[in-house]
């Protein structure tokens, strides 16, 4: 019976450069396909091996075969990501390990339902999205943001977010519960 890998365990496999350049090798060759109702296709030994800076093929095979099972699928004609592959991979690629784009301090409209002012800016602290009152300094409304959401948006579009399909509301001015205080 083999033992159920740990959370340390997953993690580890990623410590070698060489897996994190197969799974970014595999996840560019999938976006690289044309969409199908099945999912990508699995790449094959070879087209991985042309793909990355794998010495020899037998080095390649022992990287596979170390991120089979927790982040890759072998199946019949080549690779494939498993649930937590594909989750990686998209963490890779879009380089969330970066830190946040600067953003703000954006003047917005809005009141604040804490002292009435109106003077509330926007800016990224600490990866969350905050609209903070400017003369009592506490957070009116936000959200979590990822470094790609900074680096692939502007400050204002930023504060365009809709929380739902159709609403039209400016993060400025929508409710205030739930958000953490400064």
């Amino acid at each position: 019976m083999t033992a159920e890998r740990t959370a340390a365990d997953a993690f580890a496999l990623l410590s070698d450069e060489s897996r994190v350049e197969i799974i970014r090798a595999i996840a560019i060759a999938h976006s690289e396909q044309e969409p199908s109702n099945s999912g990508p296709a699995p790449l094959s030994f070879s087209e991985v091996y042309e793909r990355v800076g794998v010495d020899n093929t037998s080095k390649l095979s022992y990287h596979l075969g170390e991120l089979t099972g927790t982040y890759l699928r072998k199946r019949e004609g080549g690779y494939s990501f498993t649930h937590a592959g594909d989750r990686i991979a998209r963490f890779i690629l879009a380089e969330n390990f970066r830190r946040p784009a600067d953003v703000g301090p954006i003047e917005t409209d809005g009141s604040c339902p804490y002292c009435g002012e109106t003077t509330l800016e926007a800016g990224v602290d600490d990866q969350y999205f905050a609209v903070r009152c400017s003369a009592c300094d506490r957070p009116v409304t936000g959200y979590t943001i990822t470094p790609a959401q900074t680096r692939a948006r502007s400050g204002n579009t930023l504060l365009e977010v809709r929380l739902f399909p159709g609403d039209t509301t400016k993060m400025g001015t929508l409710p205030t519960s739930g958000l953490r205080q400064k």
